[in-house]
């Protein structure tokens, strides 16, 4: 496993919303369920390479693209709802020291 890096700290991200945050050149969205359950994918929508962090909204265990609605699942990245044929990546992650590192 390579080395964990510092993405935002766990307060910046609020249950119930999406966070674009660039890390060493990755552009990846922070989402945080109303549960509190965080969750780090790609940032760029598969269908029409729109940031997802800049608008989206996370529904139960959805994050839903604010361009077009493409819907994915935040457990695996899989498509719920088109326009989108792709998955989102994920990047595994942990909470640290009131942080959220992500594995680059």
């Amino acid at each position: 496993m390579s080395p964990l890096h510092r993405l935002l700290a766990l307060e910046d991200c609020v249950p119930g919303t999406v966070r674009r945050v660039v890390l060493r050149g990755e552009e990846l969205a922070v989402s945080r369920t109303a549960e509190g359950v965080v969750h780090v994918t790609t940032d760029i929508c598969p269908h029409g390479h729109c940031s997802i962090g800049k608008g989206g909204t996370v529904r139960e265990q959805t994050l839903v693209c604010p361009c077009h609605g493409s819907a994915f699942d935040l457990a695996t990245g899989e498509v719920l709802s088109p326009p989108a044929r792709f998955a989102l990546r994920l990047y595994p992650h942990s909470e640290q020291d009131g942080a959220v590192w992500v594995d680059l």
